[in-house]
């Protein structure tokens, strides 16, 4: 419990909000946790070699040391940005010194690797600047491969202590280029998921009927072209059919539009239950709205809608303590390959009008 709740707090720490607006939580956050990484790794090297007698170098990293716990601390004031450019000065300078003393093979200039990573992650700085920065540190990664010596100099190159070098600083760097490399990853996959959602909520609002909460007329041309795909593969029936209010202009001129939304509305709420297990429904516009039957041949949805329009005539719908009678006509169609969907929709619509005209709340096929 003590080492979760020291975790807790060291992650609170590391979490802690800019007093900026615009800066980027998440850089601010790997800045940190890289300053924390080697401060423990200067405290780990430095009892190493000053261990070994080397006073110079220890001091070196002592100095190192100092200066990423001040940038550590500074980072709860001054900007990330501002803190990753000082922290690659002070490594360019440190590991600069350290290879002139222990060789390129100690691999003290790899820290430079993970500054420059680092510094792609920047999501607050354009492109130009960080090429600017990538050829700085090129630069300084060149002057410090050409003026220090390839291999050892203070420590043979067979002995524990160089072994020990070079070990160290391959894990510990490999360590920082890791959590660098988490940090691009959630970032890529957040900003995925979240342009995921985003385009997700957005085609739903596309196809959704702001009154009813329904399916519009974009989404039931788009499922109608999946069904014929479905239809043209499995051979499976699919059935269309036109509903429209009787005399709903009457319900709106008498009660209100209010009234006229809310029978609207409770009507979806009805068709979406009903035609759950038959397939789907949609509002087609104004008082009209498409069933697509999946599954069903003309026969059987009539039989079907039957039901439904029998189940509208007894329902009561209650407006302001007033009643309204509804009923509803509807035109059936089966659909087939050589018309179409659209022809077959207009079948529907024309038997929805000899409905209408042949005294409304029925099922015309």
């Amino acid at each position: 419990m003590e080492k979760e709740a020291l975790i807790k707090r060291i992650r609170a720490f590391l979490k802690k909000d800019s007093p900026f607006e615009e800066e980027s939580s998440n850089l601010l956050y790997l800045v940190r946790f890289i300053l924390l990484m080697l401060c423990a790794y200067c405290v780990l090297m430095d009892i190493f070699i000053f261990a070994n007698g080397v006073v110079f170098f220890g001091f070196v990293l002592l100095v190192t040391l100092v200066a990423n716990i001040i940038l550590l601390i500074s980072s709860y004031s001054v900007k990330a940005t501002h803190i990753l450019y000082m922290l690659a000065v002070v490594s360019i300078i440190s590991s600069g010194i350290l290879t002139a003393g222990f060789g390129w093979r100690a691999s003290f200039h790899t820290v430079i690797f993970v500054m420059l990573l680092a510094m792609w992650y920047n999501p607050s700085k354009a492109v130009g600047e960080k090429v600017v920065c990538s050829v700085l540190i090129a630069v300084s990664m060149c002057i410090i491969s050409l003026k220090t010596p390839v291999g050892h100099l203070l420590f043979k190159s067979d002995s524990f202590q160089q072994t020990f070098l070079v070990y160290t600083n391959t894990l510990v760097f490999t360590a920082c280029l890791s959590v660098v490399s988490y940090f691009f990853c959630t970032q890529y996959i957040e900003a995925e998921r979240k342009l995921y959602l985003y385009n997700r909520e957005l085609k739903k609002l596309s196809e959704t009927d702001p009154l009813t909460k329904l399916p519009n007329r974009r989404y039931a041309e788009e499922e109608l072209a999946e069904l014929d795909k479905k239809q043209e593969a499995l051979g499976s029936q699919i059935t269309v059919a036109l509903g429209d209010i009787d005399f709903f202009k009457r319900v709106n001129d008498t009660y209100g539009h209010d009234a006229g939304d809310f029978i609207l509305s409770s009507l979806a709420e009805l068709f979406k239950k009903y035609m759950e297990e038959f397939g789907f429904v949609v509002r087609w516009g104004g008082e009209e709205f498409l069933f697509v039957f999946d599954g069903m041949n003309g026969d059987e949805a009539m039989t079907s809608l039957d039901k439904l329009r029998r189940k509208i005539e007894k329902k009561e719908f209650i407006f302001n303590e007033q009643k309204i009678d509804i009923t509803m006509t509807f035109g059936v169609a089966e659909y087939y390959k050589l018309y179409g969907v659209e022809n077959t929709v207009k079948e529907a619509d024309d038997k929805l009008y000899m409905g209408k005209t042949g005294g409304r709340n029925q099922v015309v096929f």
